[in-house]
């Protein structure tokens, strides 16, 4: 049997949580004393949540009856994004098996998470390396292929504000730690359209990763391969790699929008 794990109750986020579901339950507006008496909540307290509940767009006063509420459109902002990242991970799966499947190499998919890179998918060749970051797993931009490509690829106010926040701490010798060394690095992968980990997350382990855009052109993804160092150190086998995984970031991004006329 698994183990049973304890959820400790964080009464503010359980009222507020109670009071969306309950709104989600309603086809009409609500007051906020239907709101407190129905779930048992302090008039004060229903107060203060809907309140900020409100500024942050999940709750919204009904346009035509004052004091009266219902969801906000920002339940339909997470629900976009979450129907986004499954189309995103069933359009990368096959590309990324075919990729695995080339190369012979672990092929990863990663998304921004907070101020570091999170892989959300990946497949493994029949021989993979055993070093690599696990499924889930945050690790820092700087010792990732598909951070660096992923910070690289962000507006320029954003970028700003990420690498003003984010930390970049050494992993290895070859890690970059210095902001302005970390930027130029950017500025190159930019150039190039993709991004290299050259030992720099750990010994003997080399990564490639490039972009996956979607209809506005935005980097909302990065495919990457990681392998022992030696399958990267000759230049056309580096070549090849690198061409592999840029062709799969295109096909990738092509199924979430990205067209051909915007690449050109």
């Amino acid at each position: 049997m698994g183990k049973k794990h304890t959820v400790t109750v964080v009464p503010a986020v359980e009222r507020a949580l109670n009071i969306l579901e309950y709104l989600a339950q309603q086809s009409t507006s609500i007051t906020l004393k239907n709101i407190s008496t129905n779930l048992g909540i302090p008039s004060v307290t229903t107060y203060r949540l809907v309140r900020y509940l409100r500024s942050r767009g999940y709750i919204r006063e009904d346009s035509q009856i004052e004091g009266e509420y219902r969801l906000g459109f920002k339940i339909l902002d997470l629900s976009y994004l979450l129907t986004k990242q499954q189309d995103l991970n069933a359009a990368a799966k096959p590309v990324m098996k075919e990729l695995s499947g080339r190369t012979g190499q672990t092929t990863q998919l990663g998304i921004l998470r907070g101020l570091g890179v999170m892989y959300i998918e990946q497949v493994l060749p029949m021989t993979p390396v055993n070093i690599m970051a696990g499924l889930r797993t945050v690790m820092p931009v700087n010792v990732s292929a598909s951070g660096k490509v992923l910070v690289a690829f962000l507006p320029t106010d954003e970028q700003d504000v990420f690498l003003q926040n984010a930390e970049l701490p050494p992993q290895t010798p070859q890690s970059i730690t210095d902001i302005s060394r970390f930027k130029q690095e950017l500025r190159k992968v930019k150039e190039k359209g993709y991004a290299t980990d050259n030992e720099e997350y750990a010994r003997g382990i080399a990564c490639l990763a490039a972009p996956i855009m979607d209809h506005s052109e935005k980097a909302i993804a990065a495919i990457g391969i990681t392998g022992h160092i030696s399958a990267y150190a000759d230049s056309d086998d580096y070549e090849r790699l690198t061409r592999d995984v840029v062709a799969a970031a295109i096909k990738i991004s092509e199924s979430m929008g990205y067209t051909a006329s915007k690449k050109e």
